[in-house]
């Protein structure tokens, strides 16, 4: 979900379409999955926007064009996009204030520019009113037919938008500050553990309470508060939200912490001499529609590669990927691969699934786990196209390295 959260401000929120690509399946259809995150995205967004903390607020601004009260800084905020404030001619630097009232949570900030005039604006910073105090909360270079920012939960009394550079006079018709739902982040010392690992919650509000629960299920008001960081030292599935005047996060936060028995470690084999770079990609042409019996299909190409990515000769569609080799891990730990795949991929260390990123992932990251001792290791991944999108992700982490593409040094054949 933050990812698509992600990708609705990186457009939506710069003024442009949302472009998803959601690629339909071979029935046809949007994926039930698909649809799924689509509607909590909705869900989200609703949530985000529905009360205009700003609409009919008082506006005050350092210039007005010409004090004509047709061009009022109250226009920002009287929720009608065919009035707005404009300043004189050769002013290009302006601020508008706008007073909540009592102190409350913001952490959105929606600006338009009267886009019929053009794009005028060049940089602003918007500031917040804490006790009794300006502080910048966040800052933006264009904004044209629309500007949505994010930034951490404040309890502000006050906005300002402060242009600070213009092509020329500046000219806005709306806006508008807003609430999300409070969030919460789990951290652990150790998501993979062979002894303890110590527990860390977080909300962006900090007058929010946090509730979680131990056994997977969803949490309510009535789960137990979150006061301390804590200590497992077992296996669990922590989900946690966030609640705060009875609003409560829309979707509730999750972590899996696992415990690894000091003899699950995975050994590594023995070879007569090193492996040499690179891993052996075969690829196999045709109607694939499953990663099921590629061995028996007959290899269209193969090739020696030093990274796990789509080979630029490739078919558009109706193709698969076999990439398999050795892996070399410098110290014993536990490590974590995550894909992220259209249609399909998946990951072993030996004869083991590490990871299974399967056709209904494409919009999230698959992980998997597994304690490794230092040494050399059997390595292969599959992937699969069908037809539409195509992407294949592959990254680890492990002792002292986090979330990085797998190095070409520890890849051999």
């Amino acid at each position: 979900m933050n990812e698509l959260d992600d990708i609705w401000y990186a457009s939506v929120g710069r003024g442009c379409n949302l472009l998803l690509n959601v690629p339909a399946d071979r029935r046809g259809l949007i994926p039930e999955p698909d649809i799924a995150r689509l509607r909590q995205l909705r869900a989200l967004l609703d949530a985000t926007f529905a009360v205009d903390l700003a609409k009919h607020r008082p506006v005050v601004a350092s210039n007005l064009r010409g004090a004509d009260p047709s061009f009022a800084a109250g226009n920002v905020t009287d929720g009608d996009p065919a009035t707005y404030w404009c300043a004189d001619d050769n002013t290009i630097v302006a601020d508008l204030e706008i007073a909540l009232g009592a102190q409350q949570p913001v952490n959105r900030v929606d600006v338009r520019e009267t886009i019929a005039l053009g794009q005028r604006i060049e940089r602003f910073q918007i500031d917040a009113l804490i006790s009794g105090t300006w502080r910048q909360v966040a800052e933006g270079t264009t904004i044209g037919p629309r500007r949505v920012l994010r930034f951490p939960t404040v309890s502000a009394s006050s906005l300002r938008v402060k242009i600070l550079a213009a092509k020329a006079c500046p000219a806005l018709s709306s806006v508008s500050c807003y609430c999300a739902p409070p969030e919460v982040a789990i951290t652990a010392s150790d998501v993979a553990f062979t002894d303890t690992t110590t527990v860390t919650m977080q909300t962006d509000m900090p007058d929010a309470t946090i509730h979680y629960t131990l056994d997977g299920t969803g949490p309510t008001s009535a789960s137990p508060s979150y006061t301390a960081p804590f200590v497992l030292r077992d296996s669990t599935r922590i989900r946690a939200v966030a609640i705060r005047d009875g609003r409560a996060s829309l979707y509730p936060a999750a972590a899996q912490v696992i415990l690894f028995d000091e003899a699950s470690f995975r050994p590594g084999i023995q070879l007569f001499a090193p492996p040499r770079p690179g891993l052996r990609m075969r690829r196999f042409d045709g109607a694939v529609t499953s990663l099921e019996g590629l061995d028996k299909r007959t290899v269209a190409a193969e090739e020696i590669v030093d990274q796990i990515a789509l080979p630029k000769a490739r078919p558009a569609d109706h193709f698969a990927l076999v990439f398999n080799g050795y892996l070399t891990i410098a110290q014993d730990g536990i490590y974590t691969f995550t894909l992220r795949s259209d249609d399909s991929s998946r990951l072993y260390i030996g004869n083991e699934l590490v990871c299974d990123a399967d056709a209904r992932s494409a919009w999230e990251s698959r992980e998997g786990r597994i304690p490794l001792r230092a040494g050399t290791h059997l390595f292969r991944v599959e992937y699969f196209e069908a037809k539409g999108q195509e992407l294949l992700r592959v990254r680890w982490s492990g002792p002292g390295f986090d979330d990085v593409t797998i190095p070409a040094n520890v890849l051999g054949h």
